[in-house]
């Protein structure tokens, strides 16, 4: 007999950067259109952050 599945938890899918202004680094949803330090307050709109989580390494 297979155990019963009640539910499926959705984890969501995390990333970090690192703050341009104080270096520290910033916890953030990928997909978010916007993320606030909340050290310094910088704000980083779409188009500074990452597109995915792989993306801002280099080879």
């Amino acid at each position: 007999m297979k155990p019963a599945v009640n539910r499926i938890a959705s984890v969501p899918m995390t990333a970090l950067l690192c703050c341009p202004q104080c270096y520290r680094l910033i916890s953030y949803e990928v997909g978010q259109t916007q993320v606030k330090c909340q050290s310094c307050g910088t704000a980083l709109r779409n188009q500074d952050l990452p597109t995915s989580i792989g993306s801002s390494l280099q080879d």
